[in-house]
């Protein structure tokens, strides 16, 4: 079993999972945020990563986390407006962290990681999680019934800008996670989500 807390919320997979915190490991925290800078004036680059790889049965699944319960008018345009925010924001950090992988594989001392690359160049088909949990219902802890609406047009708009993958995209909460990742559960630490 692996237990990772990422912001208020805790992780656990069981074993038929291999999970490594990708955002903190030395592949991306040394090598990869090399590359950022400027290109031009003005004009900076930079580095992204999910938070956690993993792989299940021969899967890899590239996931990442966001907690807006507990600010969720600050961040309301980070899922709601197309072609802005975490539309764009989820892609690039896939696509930094497919090439930041398949670097691992000619690192000595990523061998953690060798499992996941591994599984990125098989012939599976790789998936994309975002586990986001909104609070814009009237009751902070209930769902909006439009969240399965605006969850399917992320999706949408998701893969086609990870095309050259061919992923299949998941936007998720913790009412439907376990549909599509069983062996993952995840709770809430302490003061997670608003007061009623």
């Amino acid at each position: 079993m692996t237990i990772i807390e990422e912001g208020q919320q805790r992780l656990t997979f069981d074993d038929t999972w291999q999970v490594v915190k990708f955002d903190e490991h030395v592949q991306h925290k040394t090598r990869a945020v090399s590359l950022q800078g400027e290109v031009e004036p003005g004009k900076r680059v930079s580095t992204r990563a999910v938070d956690i790889v993993a792989v299940r049965k021969g899967q890899l699944y590239l996931i990442e986390l966001k907690d807006f319960r507990l600010a969720p008018g600050v961040n309301r345009h980070r899922w709601l407006n197309e072609g802005c925010g975490l539309r764009v924001e989820v892609p690039a950090k896939v696509r930094d962290t497919v090439a930041t992988l398949v670097g691992a594989l000619r690192h000595s001392d990523c061998d953690d990681l060798r499992p996941m690359a591994r599984a990125l160049l098989g012939e599976g088909k790789l998936k994309v999680a975002l586990l986001l949990e909104t609070g814009y219902a009237p009751n902070p802890n209930a769902r909006n019934p439009n969240e399965r609406q605006f969850a399917k047009l992320m999706m949408n708009e998701m893969k086609e800008r990870l095309c050259f993958l061919d992923v299949r995209p998941l936007v998720l909460d913790q009412t439907n996670l376990t549909q599509f990742l069983p062996g993952l559960t995840v709770t809430n630490l302490p003061g997670a989500t608003l007061s009623p």
